[in-house]
């Protein structure tokens, strides 16, 4: 059994249900099987953001390289 510490308090959290609960009482839910300690919102706000500041991070016309070109092409097993 995995053993989850509440990230707040550092102290151990049960299973109660479809939850985490930690000794104060907070509760984190658990969505298909995996713990959620931050809110929806707060998780879509973060990705958006770094969405927004790396964007264009991995093209290679703004790297001036061809790994992505050449991943794929090797993934792919052929070129493109």
């Amino acid at each position: 059994m995995v053993a989850f510490a509440d990230p707040r308090t550092g102290k151990s959290l049960r299973r109660v249900g479809a939850t985490l609960v930690s000794e104060d009482g907070a509760v984190y839910p658990i969505v298909q099987g995996i713990p959620r300690f931050v809110s929806q919102d707060n998780y879509a706000a973060a990705f958006g953001l770094e969405w927004k500041i790396h964007s264009t991070t991995q093209l290679d016309s703004r790297t001036g390289t061809s790994i992505s070109r050449e991943r794929f092409e090797r993934c792919l097993g052929q070129p493109i």
